[in-house]
């Protein structure tokens, strides 16, 4: 036999024959076939919502066009602490690759279990007839890489998962629920705990674990300093790494970024700094100027120290300067050098690792637009960019000042006599957010974009609008659970980790309802008597009983909602949105129902004193019947905008826990829905008013018809009579106008969620307004003698039964 056995591979002698072990990129008896191969460079940009111990698992699938069919797969680790400007080089190899594309799953990982599935992307696989093609991927995992909430995607085989469409592309694909695998999802399988199955029959596993179900432990074996932490890349080739506490970095954690602590800030500065950019500056030696880095911070507190990292150095760079954004208007910032060493001192491998320093007000870099000495005698602003500088030096002498900017250079004043000042083009706007705006209502998108990392922050247009991406807000269009408690959620905790608020709320929405049940369901017993509803109040009341006891069961279910979203991870968004539409439209539309028929239950109580013994019981009932069903046609007409004015919507900071929110698609919508909550809101608490206030005057009035001559009595005696013996018909009215008014003073007034106090009070108003929910028992029947009656009956014929 030849010499030459085996094209490219291995021979082995097995039971007397000989055999070939083949490469990866051949197959065959004899490895005389070649495989077709797909090279991979992968590189991922991911957002700093990810902790630093958890990771991004990215399975790369080679799917056969035709039949659905997975080829081949691999899988990569991706720690964005890490590997942030790494790129990954993958290879994917098949018999029969041809007419095939790639498929990118995405999901987020950490030590125990993996926290869920971020996002799918495809890519066409173009030359069917090369054996070997190359595709260079950038995968932006920064912004919202949830998939549509439309309804309309539909898979040919998807029996236990949902179909979805990728991130770059019209097609769909079926993205199983846990414990099914498959083409089709229509495959159950079994993973090991923390594990979730995907579609290639096999599990994604926590970092912790590998194997195709993920059973196996993984082993790392590093040496890691600093209290870093030894993680395993690659089970298969051994590749470990440690993944360093927040002060350390290197490839051991040996070595320590340098810090800069700004200890002090001047009396100037508002107690909560909105954003806070703090960018380090090198000077290159052919005097170029350069950003060795920029770091991010929101609401910074000036009543505190602020410690800052320059990551992955081990020296400070000879200048530090602060950007301050102070509202959302664009030009509303300052720069502030907090730490400048001259040249000639640092280029003597001068080396600083820690510094302390203030930020006060002489450190302010001016704005030249902004000086009388740039307007008078002469207004130099008028004059070209490249005209302006030679009179810059100006500025530096004639305003003792270190530093100052136009709307394109900034400038340094020289620290010598003999110097002019050294000026440098500068974007003003690098931080806004270029490629999309995470920010809802106009408000200001602030971004940093550092090695592969992309953070922002969201300055919001006023003081009505308020959260992590402005999406809260308090007005015309009323309150809700989210805006109120929204800001106090702690993502990804437990309800045991949540705010003392939260945990506040849960406990008053629980007794609310508790109490709201019981009072509610006594109402419904009273009212199903035909002699309670003798009258047109009888089925305005009955009603009343039923919508309040919908309005609080539905408040409890928006509430239980809210902490599912935030607590818990959830694929199913098309699911999250119908909750969320339904759940909105309903507390919407029962309080306003409850609201409306309280009003009517006034207007016929006052009818009722005003006609005396000529009010028509029949003619009451028949127009209640009437006005019931009408009310219930026009609100849920008022209503019907509700669901579709309602998104969902995530943080790309915090993952893919999502928030429901009311976005308006026009000015015009917004101002029609604004018109409908006031007359919901003022229409029953003005009848009302009006009501007791008519009722009042009706019935002293009739009184002081009777008396005549000097026996007369006062007005005021009479009224007080009055008042007592018709205090069930005024109680009611009265009672319901206090309760209303916190929730229509906080939605009509130009009132802001500005501190934690007023969160509170906007809080406590908003369970105020619920109040009449669960009080119908008290409102309406325990103060009329007639209904009370009826109550008591009631309940004995109950414990007959009993």
């Amino acid at each position: 036999m030849s010499d030459w056995f085996c094209n490219r591979g291995i021979p082995v002698m097995d039971t007397g024959l000989r055999r070939c072990l083949c490469p990866s990129s051949y197959f065959g008896e004899r490895c005389e076939n070649q495989r077709e191969r797909i090279s991979i460079v992968l590189h991922i940009v991911s957002s700093p919502k990810f902790q630093r111990n958890n990771a991004i698992k990215v399975i790369l699938y080679l799917v056969d066009t035709a039949s659905q069919q997975i080829l081949a797969d691999e899988e990569i680790l991706h720690f964005p602490y890490v590997h942030s400007s790494y790129k990954h080089l993958v290879l994917l190899s098949s018999d029969r690759a041809s007419h095939s594309f790639v498929r990118i799953d995405t999901y987020e990982v950490d030590m125990k279990q993996v926290i869920g599935y971020r996002a799918s992307w495809k890519y066409d696989l173009p030359f069917p007839f090369l054996p070997v093609r190359r595709l260079a991927i950038r995968l932006v995992l920064s912004d919202d890489n949830g998939f549509s909430a439309q309804t309309g995607f539909t898979c040919h085989t998807c029996i236990h998962g949902q179909c979805l469409p990728y991130q770059n592309s019209d097609d769909v694909f079926c993205q199983c629920y846990d414990g099914w695998t498959g083409i089709g999802c229509n495959e159950s399988f079994i993973c090991a705990s923390g594990a979730m199955p995907i579609n290639s029959n096999r599990c994604v596993c926590p970092m912790n674990r590998y194997g195709t179900r993920c059973f196996i432990s993984n082993i790392a074996v590093c040496q890691c300093r600093n209290g870093g932490t030894c993680i395993l890349l690659d089970a298969r080739a051994g590749q470990s790494a440690c993944l360093c506490s927040e002060n350390y970095f290197g490839q051991y954690c040996e070595r320590q970024h340098a810090s800069l602590k700004i200890k002090t800030f001047d009396i100037y500065q508002p107690e909560i700094l909105p954003i806070v950019l703090i960018q380090f500056i090198q000077f290159h030696e052919l005097d170029y100027t350069y950003f060795e880095s920029t770091i991010l911070f929101e609401r910074i507190s000036t009543i505190r120290a602020l410690s800052i990292y320059h990551i992955d150095h081990e020296s400070l760079p000879p200048m530090v300067i602060s950007k301050i954004f102070y509202s959302s208007s664009a030009e509303d910032y300052a720069y502030y050098i907090i730490l400048q060493v001259p040249l000639l001192i640092f280029r003597k491998d001068f080396q600083l690792k820690y510094v302390e320093t203030q930020l006060e007000t002489r450190q302010k870099c001016s704005d030249v637009r902004k000086m009388k000495s740039f307007k008078t005698p002469i207004n130099i602003l008028t004059y070209p960019y490249i005209k302006r500088i030679k009179y810059y030096l100006r500025v530096c002498s004639q305003n003792n000042i270190t530093c100052f900017h136009d709307e394109i250079y900034f400038c340094l004043c020289p620290t010598q006599k003999n110097q002019t000042a050294m000026c440098k083009i500068y974007d003003h706007n690098r931080e806004k957010c270029q490629t999309s705006s995470y920010c809802l209502n106009g408000g200001l998108c602030i971004e940093n974009r550092r090695k592969g990392i992309v953070e922002f922050a969201c300055l919001c247009t006023s003081c009505h609008y308020y959260g992590s991406l402005c999406q809260f807000s308090t007005g015309q269009q009323g309150l809700s659970l989210d805006a109120l408690i929204g800001v106090e959620m702690r993502t990804g905790k437990t309800l045991s980790e949540q705010s003392i608020l939260i945990k506040m709320s849960l406990t008053i929405l629980t007794c609310i309802i508790t109490l709201g049940f019981i009072g509610n369901i006594l109402c419904a017993i009273t009212f199903v008597r035909k002699k309670s509803r003798e009258v047109g109040c009888g089925y305005y009341l009955f009603l009343i009983s039923i919508y309040n006891q919908l309005a609080l069961i539905l408040l409890g279910l928006r509430f239980v909602y809210l902490l599912i979203t935030q607590m818990i991870l959830s694929n199913n968004r098309i699911q999250l949105l119908f909750l969320c539409q339904c759940l909105e439209f309903g507390l919407t539309l029962f309080p306003n129902l409850s609201n409306w028929l309280s009003a009517c239950v006034s207007v016929e109580r006052t009818y009722v004193v005003s006609y005396g013994t000529f009010f028509n019981r029949k003619k009451s009932v028949r127009a209640a019947k009437l006005l019931c069903i009408t009310l219930l046609i026009v609100l849920g007409g008022m209503t019907v905008h509700e669901p579709m004015t309602h998104y969902l919507i995530e943080d790309p900071r915090l993952g893919r826990y999502t928030w429901c929110v009311t976005k308006f698609s026009s000015t015009q919508s917004q101002k029609l829905a604004s018109i409908l909550s006031i007359i919901n809101l003022i229409g029953p608490f003005l009848i009302n008013l009006f009501s007791m206030s008519a009722l009042i005057f009706i019935i002293t009035r009739k009184k002081l018809n009777l008396h005549t001559g000097n026996s007369r009595p006062s007005f005021i005696s009479i009224l007080y009579q009055q008042m007592n013996h018709y205090k069930h018909f005024i109680i009611s009215p009265a009672i319901l106008i206090f309760l209303a008014l916190p929730r229509l003073i906080i939605s009509l007034g130009s009132l802001c969620i500005d501190t934690s106090w007023r969160n509170y009070v906007f809080l406590t108003g908003y369970f105020i307004s619920f109040v009449p929910f669960m009080a119908t028992l008290f409102i309406f029947i325990i103060p009329a003698p007639i209904y009370r009656d009826e109550l008591e009956l009631s309940l004995k014929r109950i414990r007959k039964y009993i």
